[in-house]
């Protein structure tokens, strides 16, 4: 049987992180043959963690670990302003993870204090509704 003796919170988190790439290669053929593992992983942790799943990824020589990082680094640009629609938009033509640093550089700014206070302030009102 499928997932036996697995916890089902993980089967669920596993599944969501697959479905993510399910979504990519649906949504983005065009992209989708030519992504780098970094990128395949980038898009499906991205829609992981658009789903609720929240989880660490630390394993050495694993695509996953960079393209966590390159998502957390994310946070700190204006891109957390943008809702789910845009920020897949953004990160859709990204082909190779190393083009991203410039990538960003071009498309995004840095957060400065104020811009992450209203963004904080928008999560909450919206959480409040």
């Amino acid at each position: 049987m499928i997932g036996e003796g697995i916890p089902a919170v993980r089967t669920r988190n596993l599944i969501k992180h697959e479905y993510g790439h399910a979504v990519d290669y649906h949504l983005n053929q065009q992209y989708y043959i030519n992504r780098s593992e970094v990128m395949h992983e980038v898009m499906a942790i991205f829609v992981e963690r658009a789903l609720g799943v929240e989880k660490e990824y630390n394993l050495e020589g694993s695509p996953h670990k960079p393209a966590a990082q390159l998502l957390q680094g994310l946070k700190q640009t204006d891109f957390i302003a943008m809702n789910f629609l845009e920020q897949w938009a953004f990160l859709s033509p990204l082909i190779d993870h190393k083009e991203a640093p410039a990538y960003f550089q071009k498309h995004l700014r840095k957060k400065t204090f104020v811009d992450l206070l209203v963004a904080y302030g928008k999560k909450v009102k919206n959480n409040l509704r």
